[in-house]
């Protein structure tokens, strides 16, 4: 959309999936992304998958922070799909396969 494309801020990850264990199509990641210190010395309130409402920062150092002592997920998932290119040559080949069968 215009409205992605005037972006001028923010940044992308890319992840290669092998690098994370080659979850399959359909596995479930979970994420969590959280601001921390430049020494990890600190970790602030700004999570990505949330916090409960009203809880301030969590201070640090960062290692002995444990998340369980939170309530609700600090996490979300996102779910593996084909990428776009693999989906595509999937639709075509099946479309081939149904003129054949005719």
């Amino acid at each position: 959309s215009a409205a992605a494309i005037a972006v001028q801020t923010g940044f992308e990850l890319v992840i290669p999936l092998s690098a994370i264990g080659s979850p399959a199509i359909g596995d479930t990641i979970l994420i969590s992304a959280q601001v921390n210190g430049s020494n990890h010395d600190f970790l602030s309130n700004q999570f990505l998958g949330g916090l409960q409402q009203g809880t301030g920062n969590l201070g640090g150092p960062v290692g002995n922070i444990n998340l369980k002592e939170f309530a609700g997920d600090q996490h979300f998932g996102i779910t593996v799909v084909p990428e776009p290119s693999a989906a595509c040559i999937l639709g075509v080949a099946a479309l081939g396969l149904l003129r054949r069968r005719r």
